[in-house]
C-alpha cells in the first residue's frame, strides 16, 4: 500500500487538498490499522509515503478500534472520501491529523453521504475549487466502472452483464415515445442494461432511445450497454431463427444484442409478431434442438454476444444441456420474494447458468401479474422497519440471492428509488423471515396450455415445478 501526496497529472494546488491512497493488495487488516472504519482491531503498522510527496515523513497508522462502520464496503461508503477504483480513494487532508501524519476515522452527523458511488463533489467539505474541479473530472471517468463492478455478473460465455435492468414489459402496450424518453431517462440515471423482447414491441422505441443516447453522448459507445432480446414464438423453428434476430437488430438499430433469449418452450404457428394474434389452435411443439442449434449460430456469428432462453424448467433445461454445444448462458424466469425458484436456481447454479429475474416486483398491473407482493404484510414490515419501500426490499433481495432483475418503470422516480439499493443490506433475521413466505407461480403461462397443444395442463408445462 503506497499513500501519496497527489500525482504529476494534477494540478500542485489540487495535490496540496487531499491525498491519494493506493490500497493495491492491501488486506482488510491492513486497512483497519490505517484507521479508515472497516470493522474489527487494527493492528500498527508503518507505511512509506508514495514516490510522488515531498514530505518523506511516514504516515502513523491508528491502533485505535475503528468500530463498525465498513467505509470501504463497496456496496456504498459513508465517510467524506471518494472511491477512485476498487483500490484507491481520495481523502480531504481535514481527514489527516497534521502532527502525527496518521489516517483517522472522521465521521460526522452531517456529512453527505456518498451513497452508490453518487458522490456530491462540493458536499466534501472546506475543499478548494480546484480540488473539486480537478476531482470531479477524475471521478466521472471512473465511478460508471466503479458502480459496474460492483453490480454485475459474468455469464458463462465470459461477457457481462449488469444485474440491475430495465423491463419493459407492459400490456397494453405503452406509447412508443413512453417508453423512449423513460430509457433515455433511465440511461441518464445510470442504467446500463434493457431487457426488451419482439413480442413487447419496444424494440423500435428502444433502439431510438439508445441511438438518442449517443448521439447525446449520454454514453460513449454501444458497448457500454447490455441489451437482451427475445425470440418471437413464430419464428422459433431452426430456418427462422437467424433471419428473426436480424430483423431484431435491424429494428433496434444495432450490429449485436448481448443476449438472445427462446422466449418460450413452444412454438406458435403465427408469424404475425402480437400476442394477440396466437390462439390456443396455434401451439406447436418447439424443435428445441435444432433451434437451439440456430441460436449457436446467432452467436458464433457474433449477432449475440450470449444466448439463453426463458420460462424453462429444471428437466428442459437438463434436456436441452444433453446437446447443447454452446450452453445457455441465462434462465429468465419470473422470481420475486413469493416466488423464489429455489430449486431452479440450485440446479442453475450447478450448470453454470445464471438466473435472471423478471417480474421482480410480481408484476403488478400486468395482465399476468398480481398485487401479492405489495400486499405482503412481512415485506411491508420489513420496508417499514428499514425505511425503505417494498420494491426496494424485493430487489435488495434479489440482489442478495445473486440474480439479476428487471423491474419495469416508466417512471423516472421509481426508476431512480429501484436504483438505491447496493448501499444497506438485509439483515439474516430479515432474510429468515422472507424465505418463510408462502410459495406460488402467479404467471402460470396458462394461455400456453391446450388439450390439443404440447402441454395438456399447468403443471405439465413446468414438469410439476409448482
Amino acid at each position: 500500500m503506497t499513500v501519496g501526496f497527489g500525482n504529476s497529472a494534477r494540478s500542485k494546488k489540487t495535490v496540496e487538498s487531499h491525498i491519494i491512497v493506493d490500497l493495491g493488495s492491501t488486506s482488510n487488516s491492513e486497512v483497519r490499522s490505517m484507521g479508515l472504519g472497516l470493522p474489527g482491531k487494527s493492528r500498527s503498522t508503518k507505511e512509506n509515503v508514495g514516490p510522488e510527496t515531498d514530505n518523506p515523513a511516514r504516515l502513523e497508522d491508528s491502533s485505535s478500534d475503528s468500530g463498525d462502520s465498513d467505509v470501504l464496503d463497496m456496496m456504498g461508503p459513508a465517510l467524506p472520501l471518494v472511491v477512485m477504483a476498487p483500490n484507491e480513494f481520495v481523502v480531504p487532508l481535514a481527514m489527516v491529523n497534521p502532527n502525527e501524519q496518521s489516517l483517522i476515522p472522521f465521521v460526522e452527523q452531517n456529512h453527505q453521504e456518498l451513497v452508490g458511488y453518487e458522490a456530491n463533489i462540493e458536499g466534501l467539505g472546506e475543499q478548494p475549487e480546484p480540488f473539486a474541479s480537478d476531482l470531479s473530472s477524475v471521478y466521472k471517468e471512473k465511478k460508471e466502472k466503479n458502480m459496474r463492478m460492483v453490480n454485475e455478473t459474468t455469464l458463462s460465455s465470459g461477457h457481462v452483464m449488469p444485474l440491475l435492468g430495465m423491463g419493459t414489459a407492459a400490456f397494453p402496450e405503452p406509447p412508443p415515445e413512453l417508453v423512449e424518453s423513460s430509457v433515455i431517462a433511465a440511461i441518464e440515471l445510470g442504467y446500463r442494461h434493457f431487457d426488451t423482447a419482439s413480442a413487447y414491441q419496444s424494440e423500435p422505441p428502444l433502439g431510438r432511445a439508445i441511438s438518442e443516447a449517443l448521439r447525446r453522448g449520454l454514453v460513449t459507445s454501444r458497448s457500454e450497454l447490455f441489451v437482451t432480446t427475445k425470440l418471437w414464438p413464430g419464428h422459433a423453428h431452426p430456418d427462422l431463427v437467424l433471419p428473426a434476430l436480424r430483423e431484431s437488430l435491424g429494428t433496434l438499430e444495432l450490429d449485436y444484442v448481448d443476449l438472445y433469449l427462446i422466449h418460450f418452450h413452444v412454438r406458435f404457428n403465427v408469424k404475425e409478431i402480437s400476442l394477440t394474434s396466437a390462439t390456443k389452435k396455434d401451439l406447436l411443439p418447439l424443435d428445441v434442438k435444432g433451434t437451439w442449434q440456430a441460436m449457436e449460430e446467432c452467436q458464433r456469428l457474433g449477432l449475440a454476444k450470449s444466448i439463453g432462453v426463458s420460462n424453462f424448467s429444471c428437466k428442459k433445461l437438463s434436456q436441452l444441456l444433453d446437446y447443447a454445444t454452446i450452453p445457455p448462458a441465462v434462465n429468465q424466469v419470473e422470481m420475486h420474494p413469493l416466488w423464489q425458484q429455489r430449486k431452479l436456481r440450485d440446479y442453475c447454479a450447478e450448470k453454470g447458468i445464471h438466473v435472471s429475474a423478471f417480474s421482480p416486483l410480481g408484476g403488478k398491473g400486468a395482465f399476468w401479474g398480481s398485487n401479492a407482493v405489495f400486499d405482503s404484510e412481512q415485506i411491508k414490515q420489513i420496508a417499514q422497519a428499514k425505511g425503505k419501500s417494498v420494491a426496494q426490499i424485493c430487489l435488495r433481495w434479489a440482489f442478495e440471492n445473486g440474480v439479476s432483475f428487471l423491474p419495469k418503470s416508466f417512471n423516472k422516480e421509481r426508476l431512480k428509488e429501484n436504483m438505491k439499493i447496493f448501499d444497506w443490506e438485509l439483515s439474516n433475521e430479515e432474510l429468515q423471515k422472507m424465505s418463510t413466505l408462502p410459495q406460488s407461480r402467479i404467471f402460470t403461462l396458462e394461455f400456453l396450455v391446450s388439450e390439443d397443444g404440447p402441454f395438456k395442463s399447468v403443471s405439465d408445462l413446468w414438469d410439476g415445478e409448482m
